[in-house]
This record gives structure tokens, sequence and C-alpha cells, in this order.
């Protein structure tokens, strides 16, 4: 491996490199953070519920660090069972085992990955003002985009609601219940992603490659476009168009029956999550924003990523990716163009980041192995 300026620091100074690899980052974030929150209070919501953000970003380092503590624990069990296995001394294999990964883990908390993951962590912390955009829908830009998004997925595909072409395609295999689980599975799915890109990934280009696109497509589409295309998505839709025609009442009713068969959990808590959106809280995380899809627009950009590490691991992603794409249409929670323009907007988003990033690093560039 080449020596980089990150390589030839001493322990003591990764922090200092990952600092000048993450600065246009941070503060960027700061500057959003800073906007996000004037933007927030001007708005008139209550200070009080603005420690809901606070709270937020605590929530971040915590999954963060169970992500860590989770990974020594399988690498402990792990040198555990070969001590066991070369001793045949409980005792011994106990205390060895122990010894074994607190030097391996202070070797990496030392390194220049734990440097590089922690400056990538507090530069990703803007995306908790989803909370405050979302929340603030109701307020500053009642929704108005639903009839529009309808027509345009009724037009795109050719006469039909997609959520119908969908739909029988999955009962006919009887998998409502394996969607409403791809649904839930994302949540894993994204923090599993973060946590090896931060704390294991060592090639810096790919790294902060990643780093920046998920801010991004927080900031764009989960702030920003969420705030200014609000929609509710076909599940709601009778809900908060009353006047209107009941297009979605198909899809309701096969939900409705689905759920009794297998169970379903978001439609199952469909009446609870409108009242979220329509109390008077200004920060409320469950409020109503469909537009654009942010569970498909990170999916595609896990996809993008994991195949820059892995070709099984691409398909795999892929697989995942086409999946929540189809949950999303079939439970109703999203209008197909809302995941189309997730996909439109995220592909240029990775491609011009990487071609900026070339600038700066090696496709190849690696951080230093930990002392």
């Amino acid at each position: 491996m080449t020596d980089t300026p990150e390589t030839k620091k001493a322990p003591a100074h990764f922090f200092k490199p990952a600092w000048q690899a993450h600065r246009e980052i941070l503060v960027f974030g700061v500057v959003f953070s800073a906007l996000s929150m004037v933007y927030t209070l001007l708005l008139g919501t209550p200070l009080a519920e603005c420690i809901v953000l606070v709270y937020g970003l605590m929530g971040i380092f915590a999954a963060v660090y169970a992500f860590l503590g989770a990974a020594y624990g399988i690498i402990y069990l792990r040198e555990f069972a070969r001590c066991l296995h070369a001793q045949k001394n409980l005792i011994r294999a106990f205390l060895d085992a122990g010894d074994i990964t607190g030097k391996r883990a202070g070797a990496y908390v030392s390194g220049p990955v734990f440097a590089y993951g922690m400056m990538g962590l507090v530069a990703i912390l803007p995306v908790i003002f989803l909370l405050a955009y979302k929340s603030l829908v109701p307020f500053v830009h009642p929704y108005a985009w639903d009839q529009v998004f309808s027509s345009w997925d009724y037009a795109l595909h050719f006469g039909h609601y997609p959520s119908e072409i969908i739909g029988s395609f999955i009962d006919s295999m009887n998998a409502g219940k394996v969607m409403d689980l791809t649904y839930g599975s994302w949540f894993v799915a994204m923090f599993g992603t973060c946590g090896f890109v931060l704390f294991i990934d060592r090639q810096v280009h790919r790294r902060m490659r990643f780093v920046w696109s998920f801010l991004l497509a927080w900031i764009i589409g989960g702030c920003l476009m969420a705030e200014w295309l609000s929609c509710v998505g076909p599940l709601f839709y009778h809900q908060f168009y009353p006047d209107m025609a009941d297009i979605y009442k198909p899809l309701v009713d096969r939900l409705t029956r689905v759920d009794a068969e297998q169970g379903l959990a978001v439609f199952s808590h469909r009446q609870l999550i409108v009242d979220w959106t329509l109390n008077d809280r200004h920060i409320d995380p469950n409020t109503l924003a469909a537009m654009p899809s942010i569970h498909v627009w990170i999916a595609w950009l896990m996809m993008l990523y994991w195949r820059e590490v892995s070709p099984r691991l691409f398909v795999l992603s892929l697989i995942f990716c086409t999946m929540i794409f189809m949950s999303t249409v079939y439970l109703g929670i999203h209008y197909a163009v809302d995941g189309y323009a997730s996909i439109a907007l995220m592909t240029p988003m990775w491609w011009i980041i990487g071609r900026l990033l070339d600038r700066r690093y090696s496709r190849i560039e690696r951080l230093a192995d930990a002392p």
C-alpha cells in the first residue's frame, strides 16, 4: 500500500486528517443546521419541542455505539471459540479472548478508521432536521400535490394505478406480509450500511462519497422536497381529500382483507399516523410526507455503494431496493413517481459527487491499518 499523508501520521494525530477530509461537509452541515433551527423557531415552534431534535442527535450516537458494541461482542465470541477449541479450558479461554479483543479494540480506536468514522458520524447529524421539516408540512405547506402525483401515476402506467398492478402480483403469491416486513427492515439495512461505511470501510473515496450522498439525500429529499411537494400518498388520499372521488378505495379494501389474514403493521396503524399528522405539535417524526420516497432514495444509494464493494452484495442490495420500491407502492405509502423521482435524483448525485472527489482521492486509496 502506498503511503499517503493519512498513513504517515502517528495514531494520536489521526483526527487531524479526518477533520481535514470532512471539514467542507462539517461546515455545510453546521450552516444547514443553524438555518434550520432558526427557520423552525421563526415558524412558531415552541423551544421545548425543538429539544426533541437534541434527543434525536443523542439517539444517533446511541445507535452507533450499539453497533460498535455489537461488533465488539461478535469479535469476542469468535476469539473465545478459537481459544476454547485450542486450550479446552473455559476460564483460560474467557480471559485470553478478552485480552485479544481488548488489544484489537485499542488498536482500532487509536487508528484512522475510528477517527474518520467519528467525523463522518458528526457530518451526517443534520439529517435529524428531517423531523422539523416533515412536521411543519401541515402548518407551512398544506397537502396539495396528491392529485398531481396520482394523475402522473395513472398516465405513466397506461391507465392503471401502480398499486393495482403490484397488488395483484403480490397477492397472487400471498406475500403481503413479506412486503410489510421488507418495508420495516429498511431501517436495519440503513443503519447497518451506515455502520459499515463509517466504522469499517477503509477506502477513503468510497466512504466520503457515501457520506456526502447520504447527507444530501436527506436534506434535498427528506427536508426540502418533502415540505415543498407535500403529499400524503395513496393510502391516506381519501382521508385528506374527502371531497374528491375515492380513487384508492380498491387499495384500502385489498389491504383491509390482507391485514385481516396476515397482519400489516403500517396499514393497521394508519389512523394513528393520521392523528400524528393532524395534531397540534410542531415537531413530530411521524408526520406524512410522501414525495420523494426516502425509503427508495436511500435503498438506491445503498445499492450504488455496495456495487463498489462487492458484486454479490450489489446483487443482494439491488434485490432489496426492488422489494423496497414494491413494498412502498403495495402498501400505499407512496406513489410510484415518488420512487422514480428518488432514483432519478440519486443517480446523478452519486455520479457528480464521485467525479468531484476524484480530484482529491484515488479510487484505491485506503486508510492505514491500525498499529
